[in-house]
């Protein structure tokens, strides 16, 4: 829900920030059954005409765990009543996007296997069951693979207190060096555990939304001064 507040409010920056470019990459790293991914797919269908969209689409979304990438790729996915309640306060309407109410998929260890009632598996419909492409690979391979040009957005959420400081500090030193100013790497409130904001500031980012502190831009901070000074914040 937190996840779905937050993306929603990016859209309109992104095409703001990459204005001028004809393809937008986006990642989403240790993507779990896919409901990241997804998320951010519907906030850029509600926010942008879908030509717009068109140019950051697929999202290409990781995970290394077999049994979840194997239940994000059967086309369906798990939806419960409050996910809709809060899509639904935001004006946004799951039935638009899902379809084909089923039994619940089984995922092991997922949280949602501890809850009793509301859960249902849905399949999203082909306009967005096409703007995310699934694979199952860890976080640091399909970072190295990434061709940047300023046009990048990585998200790698909330999973940072899971893996070792060496494993991190691999990440980190990787995004830098694979990504160029201008491009985005996104984290997790769940990753202040492993102090990832001061991990980034001293490896080249910094963040350019004061509404957004888990966004983070490689480059410097002209961009933010200058619409400051423009009068432009989000």
């Amino acid at each position: 829900q937190n996840l779905l507040n937050r993306r929603f409010l990016l859209p309109k920056y992104l095409l703001f920030h990459f204005a001028g470019r004809d393809k937008i990459n986006l990642y989403s790293t240790a993507c779990s059954d896919g409901s990241e991914a997804y998320t951010l797919a519907i906030a850029l269908m509600e926010k942008l005409p879908f030509a717009s969209c068109n140019k950051f689409f697929p999202i290409i979304a990781n995970d290394i765990d077999s049994e979840v990438i194997s239940r994000a790729k059967s086309g369906r996915i798990n939806i419960d009543d409050s996910d809709s309640y809060y899509a639904d306060n935001l004006g946004i309407n799951l039935n638009n996007y899902f379809v084909n109410k089923k039994a619940p998929l089984k995922i092991a260890d997922d949280m949602v296997e501890n809850k009793i009632a509301g859960i249902y598996s849905y399949e999203p419909i082909p306009e967005l069951k096409n703007a995310v492409e699934f694979k199952q690979s860890d976080i640091l391979t399909e970072l190295g693979k990434i061709e940047d040009k300023g046009n990048s957005v990585v998200l790698c959420r909330n999973v940072m207190p899971y893996l070792n400081d060496a494993y991190i500090n691999r990440v980190v030193k990787t995004e830098s060096d694979v990504l160029k100013d201008g491009s985005f790497f996104v984290i997790g409130d769940y990753d202040s555990l492993k102090n990832m904001d001061e991990r980034l500031l001293k490896n080249g980012f910094y963040r350019p939304l004061i509404e957004n502190r888990n966004l983070f831009q490689k480059g410097n901070q002209k961009e933010l001064t200058d619409r400051l000074l423009s009068g432009y914040l989000i």
